[in-house]
């Protein structure tokens, strides 16, 4: 064939059996599921991610305890030493005023060799519990420079034990967005064999929230807890105390007068006040819409009466004087916490007030 032909050639077009058929049904997308499900597919898929990270992190801990062990091991004099892992759950925790703070110490004899009980110190500012109570053959001892827990059972080779510690959270423990930390670490024997292994501190962070109505039984998140602290704002007050009378002379009757306003934006569950010791020439004291407990060194006021917010609240002291030992009377007042033990901060241009009153025969 030569070029000529070339041009002869009718070009037909390419036949083939594959036929295309429209689809008439919608091509499902993601779009097109409900927001329900998906939903659900992101809370699985992130709490299969949370688990696997606290798996990770479990895994994390212990191999770092074992390398611990494995290293005091090596080192081991069965003499002067035990070896143990140490541990205290959980590391963080939330409770409100009148809830209980509960904690494990898990302690395991890592050695082939028994341990005669442990004494393990602890930091910790315990006067904010009461009821305070530890698992059995355990007991917590207040030191003059430290305190420790006692722990007064054996423990044998590969045994673990778990010491419980609960206690009630005092009314009038102070609020602390940073929370509080108690601090653990296990120190000797009771036949004084030094711990070797895991034996590192151990901390425990407790984030302690005020009082709050309907809410004593409701546990709360550390996140929760967190962001409910960043939002807290103390009791906020003003205060005046005047006297009617400037000179008194034996047997008359002083009669004060203390007006207090809550400046805050809720209520403050009662006051207390605290009052000098020149109260004490007084007698037969008494205060309205409250009452005086006698102290050592002071009076204290206990205002039981909730004071609204942007309301005043006014009360009247009166005594009798019953002798006269000195020149003069400084009657002062200053203000302590709210009866549930929140912090109160005074506004105004002083934290205390003072009356002078001139005794004369």
């Amino acid at each position: 064939m030569d070029n000529r032909d070339l041009g002869k050639i009718e070009h037909s077009p390419i036949k083939t059996n594959v036929q295309i058929k429209e689809s008439k049904q919608p091509i499902k997308t993601p779009g097109c599921m409900s927001f329900l499900v998906w939903s659900s597919i992101i809370i699985v898929v992130l709490i299969l991610i949370a688990l696997r990270n606290e798996d990770e992190k479990k895994t994390v801990t212990q191999s770092i305890t074992n390398t611990k062990v494995e290293q005091a091991r090596k080192n081991l004099d069965p003499t002067t030493q035990r070896l143990i892992s140490f541990n205290v759950t959980p590391h963080e925790s939330v409770v409100r005023y009148g809830q209980q703070l509960k904690y494990s110490l898990i302690l395991k004899n890592e050695g082939d060799h028994t341990i005669n009980g442990a004494n393990i110190s602890v930091d910790g500012d315990w006067y904010k519990y009461s009821n305070i109570s530890l698992s059995e053959n355990a007991k917590l001892e207040n030191g003059i420079l430290s305190d420790k827990i006692i722990y007064s059972d054996k423990i044998e080779p590969q045994q673990q034990v778990t010491i419980e510690f609960t206690g009630t959270v005092n009314d009038g423990t102070e609020i602390d967005p940073a929370g509080f930390i108690c601090q653990f670490i296990p120190t000797t024997t009771f036949d004084n064999r030094k711990f070797v292994g895991d034996v590192d501190k151990q901390t425990l962070q407790v984030y302690i929230l005020p009082e709050k109505q309907g809410a004593e039984n409701v546990n709360v998140s550390v996140s929760e807890a967190k962001r409910e602290l960043a939002n807290y704002t103390p009791a906020m007050i003003d205060f005046n105390l005047e006297t009617k009378i400037n000179t008194l002379s034996s047997g008359e009757k002083a009669e004060l007068v203390l007006n207090i306003e809550n400046k805050g934006d809720r209520p403050i569950e009662g006051l207390y006040m605290y009052a000098s010791n020149d109260f004490s020439y007084l007698e037969n004291l008494q205060v309205s819409s409250g009452q005086i407990e006698p102290g050592l060194l002071t009076q204290t006021i206990k205002i039981e009466n909730v004071i609204n917010p942007n309301t005043s609240m006014t009360l009247t002291i009166t005594g009798t004087l019953n002798k006269i030992t000195k020149e003069k009377l400084k009657l002062t007042v200053s203000p302590g916490r709210s009866v549930n033990g929140e912090e109160v901060i005074v506004l105004g241009d002083s934290e205390k007030k003072e009356i002078e009153i001139s005794l004369t025969n």
